[in-house]
């Protein structure tokens, strides 16, 4: 079952891909550089987990058919986090507590429509996000490990953390966004962009708001 979801997700990632450079041949399109900072909601009350952290993302994107009343927008974003592994699911962690450095891939496929006056221009949709996320050991710490909150040792810990990725649709990420850009004297575009995204896998679990991803950033949009 753990195979067949990352199959899925690995289908997801080549559809996503296969769009954006058919959508590209048309000439209507703008690419486009985010850079700012997210917070990952997390609602345990542990104290060995972290308060709802603050990442610093980078993201690359392009706005696809322009010139048409609804636009596509594929979208990736990259940060990093530690977590550690509470027996039952992944937790942030502060370094202090941490078990695994996570490298996560944010992958956004929206549509949105653009509101356009002078020099202005303000976009409003959504989508769907994929939320790609490996684990590996945080440096420090030897897989042989013991004292977190489980009873397994960091290696194990580890394995269990990237298993929770691929389950239960917890790398979907529904959003809706809103950005803002002024066009400059050189045509460029500049302005802000934010984004909150849905935790498909805690909501169907009941874990409610956990693990939304409310993203803020800075927007540059080339000529």
């Amino acid at each position: 079952m753990y195979i067949s979801r990352k199959k899925n997700i690995l289908v997801l990632l080549i559809l996503f891909t296969s769009c954006t450079f058919i959508f590209a041949n048309n000439k209507n399109y703008n690419f486009f550089a985010t850079l700012g900072p997210s917070i990952l909601v997390n609602t345990d009350d542990s104290t060995k987990s972290a308060p709802s952290p603050v990442l610093f993302t980078v993201g690359v994107g392009a706005d696809l058919l322009t010139n048409k009343i609804i636009s596509i927008q594929p979208k990736i974003s990259l940060f990093t986090n530690y977590y550690l592994w509470d027996g039952e699911s992944p937790r942030p962690a502060e370094v202090e507590n941490r078990t695994a450095l996570v490298i996560s891939s944010l992958i956004d496929l929206d549509i949105f429509h653009s509101f356009k006056f002078s020099k202005n221009e303000v976009q409003i949709g959504g989508g769907i996000g994929i939320l790609a996320r490996y684990g590996v050991l945080a440096f420090g710490v030897a897989k042989d490990d013991k004292g977190g909150t489980s009873e397994q040792n960091a290696g194990e810990d580890v394995k269990s953390i990237n298993n929770w990725f691929f389950k239960d649709l917890n790398y979907l990420y529904p959003n809706i966004m809103i950005s803002y850009t002024r066009t400059l004297n050189s045509g460029w575009k500049a302005g802000i962009e934010s984004k909150l995204y849905f935790p498909l896998g805690s909501l169907m679990n009941n874990n409610n708001f956990d693990s939304a991803i409310i993203s803020f950033g800075l927007k540059l949009c080339a000529k």
